[in-house]
């Protein structure tokens, strides 16, 4: 196999190195991934992983076990309206 991948898109040609990462995951064992990117690698060894929209059920039967909410994308530094802080 080829250490190098070549994307020819409107008439601009790159080449990419295809490099091998190793994907962790705490509860599973490490896997060696081949691939172009981190991204690419996660998105492939992260198969049989699904997300939907939390219940309030969901909400409050993981909060009580102890699982935090995981914020990603975006930080909101919008401050909270007087009188709502602790």
């Amino acid at each position: 196999m080829s250490d190098t991948q070549t994307v020819t898109a409107a008439k601009r040609t790159r080449t990419r190195t295809i490099k091998v990462f190793v994907v962790s995951h705490p509860d599973h064992m490490d896997r060696l991934v081949r691939a172009v990117s981190a991204a690419e690698a996660i998105r492939h060894a992260s198969h049989g992983y699904e997300a939907q929209v939390a219940t309030q059920d969901d909400i409050i039967s993981l909060m009580a076990a102890g699982t935090p909410v995981e914020t990603v994308g975006f930080q909101d530094n919008t401050p909270e309206p007087a009188g709502l802080s602790d």
